[in-house]
């Protein structure tokens, strides 16, 4: 198996390709939203894991990556991405 590392800043990269893909139109995209929003808020936005068996493998690999970064170095999401950066995936996939 692959190593799951982060280049560069840490994680910054994968993270801002995942939230790109999430603001997207796809199954795909609905899916890494909803791990991104449960990443960065767990309480208020549930994930379905099974999702994940989806995704294609790429995809997969960076989500795993993000996750293991988080668990690593004791954080979550929202302490590396903002709510602004998050907005369009708050306003796309959220409920009025």
């Amino acid at each position: 198996m692959q190593a799951l590392t982060f280049q560069r800043q840490p994680g910054r990269p994968c993270i801002e390709q995942l939230l790109s893909i999430a603001q997207g139109d796809s199954g795909g995209s609905r899916r890494i939203a909803s791990v991104l929003l449960s990443l960065w808020c767990g309480d208020s936005f549930p994930c379905d894991l099974q999702a994940l068996l989806y995704l294609d493998s790429n995809r997969l690999r960076q989500i795993l990556a993000l996750i293991a970064y988080l668990h690593q170095h004791g954080l979550q999401l929202d302490c590396l991405v903002s709510q602004e950066e998050m907005k369009p995936i708050l306003d796309r996939y959220t409920p009025v």
